[in-house]
């Protein structure tokens, strides 16, 4: 889902009842509310996997393994050993692996 263009939907609804039915102020400011919570929401999240940009644990490369697939040739791969592999890790490859489902 697109929760950015959700919050400027809300947004854009709160801006039309305030035209055309001034007299529902409390659902103008829930849905100004909601859109604003959600557009923080995105901002912090956005921020938080800027801060774990290159720690493998958040990649959704990580494997088992090091040095495969992807991370063959990532610059974060944790496990450099030597300086002649460090020249082959050159490419930045980490992406976010997203939410994951808690397992109990």
């Amino acid at each position: 889902m697109d929760y950015k263009k959700y919050a400027d939907d809300l947004q854009k609804a709160a801006k039309y009842l305030q035209e055309r039915c001034p007299n529902l102020p409390d659902v103008i400011a829930t849905y100004n509310k909601s859109a604003t919570v959600i557009k923080t929401l995105l901002a912090e999240r956005d921020a938080a996997v800027e801060m774990m940009s290159g720690h493998c644990y958040a990649c959704k490369h990580i494997a088992s393994w090091h040095n495969v697939g992807p991370c063959e040739t990532c610059r974060n791969e944790s496990a450099v050993f030597t300086f002649a592999e460090k020249g082959k890790h050159t490419e930045d490859n980490w992406e976010w692996r997203g939410l994951q489902e808690k397992t109990e």
